[in-house]
This record gives structure tokens, sequence and C-alpha cells, in this order.
């Protein structure tokens, strides 16, 4: 399964993966020296609600490998295959669900910024999580063709990510 994304045994964007890795790690550097005031305190456990909320929902491992296995068993399928009639309408509807799936992360990321504007230094990884998740289900649903990607601008999704002030982010005019 691993060689029809990577075409050998290696992955292809691993280099770009490794260099988003060193930039979060150079961010959390950063962070770390940072000190906040913070008005709310109680906005932690909110927050951790909503990302408990999130993970036993949307972000399910069950969910996510569920829907990772559509995605994985169409890649290995030919196009012929995948433009047969029987084939077509599934395809198109795990495709669907792949689009409601990632627009599903993105309110989650864009709901978890702005709300906790404050709280930049505990939200911003768990959004870059999120957004890595989401753009990687993006990406292998768009290899099996029916999804337009430009996987640039996954990247661009994630500088937006890396360099927000406290301002809430628009992930879906990024897509």
């Amino acid at each position: 399964m691993s060689e029809v994304l990577s075409g050998g045994g290696h992955f292809p964007y691993q280099s770009m993966f490794e260099d988003w890795r060193d930039e979060i790690e150079h961010k959390i550097e950063q962070m770390q020296t940072e000190s906040t005031a913070r008005n709310r305190p109680q906005d932690y456990s909110r927050i951790l609600q909503r990302v408990h909320q999130f993970k036993n929902t949307i972000g399910s491992v069950n969910s996510v490998h569920n829907l990772c296995t559509r995605v994985f068993q169409r890649l290995e399928m030919s196009q012929r295959e995948i433009y047969s009639v029987n084939v077509r309408a599934d395809t198109q509807s795990m495709i669907r669900e792949c689009k409601a799936w990632v627009c599903s992360c993105d309110q989650f990321a864009n709901n978890l910024t702005s709300e906790f504007a404050e709280y930049k230094d505990v939200v911003t990884p768990v959004v870059y999580t999120v957004s890595i998740v989401s753009s990687s289900m993006h990406f292998c649903a768009s290899k099996v063709g029916f999804i337009d990607v430009v996987f640039d601008s996954i990247r661009s999704r994630t500088s937006v990510i890396l360099s927000s002030a406290s301002s809430p982010l628009s992930f879906s005019s990024i897509l």
C-alpha cells in the first residue's frame, strides 16, 4: 500500500515533512520563552473539552482509519476499475465523505483558534496536528483523481497556522 503512494520504499515528501517538523520545533522553542497573562484560567477545561469531543467524533481513530482504508483501497485500483459503473458511485461517495471530513477538521481548527486566541501556545500544536492529518487525507484522496489539489496549498496552510498571531484562521479559503 505504501508503494502506491511512494512508487518505492521511500516516502516522496519525507524531506518536506521533516522540514515542517523542524519548523514546528523551532516555533515551540520560541513560544517557550514567551509568557502570556490569561484572564480566564477556566478556559483550559473548555479547550480540553473541545479537543476530547473532536477526538471522540470526527478525529476518532476509527473514523480516520475507516476513511483512510477506503481511500487506500481506491489507490490500489486501476483508473479503469475506478471509472466502472459499480465502483464510481461508491468512490464519489467516499470523496464527498473525505471533503466533509476535511471541512469538519478545518471548522474545528478555526473555532479553536478564534475562541481561544489567548491560549495560542496551547491551541497551536493541536491545530497544527489536525491540519497535518486533514491535509494528508486531502492529499491522499486527491490521488484517487477526483479532487483538484495543489500540494502547495497544504504548505501555505501550515505556514498560516505557524505564523498566525491571534487572529482566527480561515482554512476553507486556503484550500
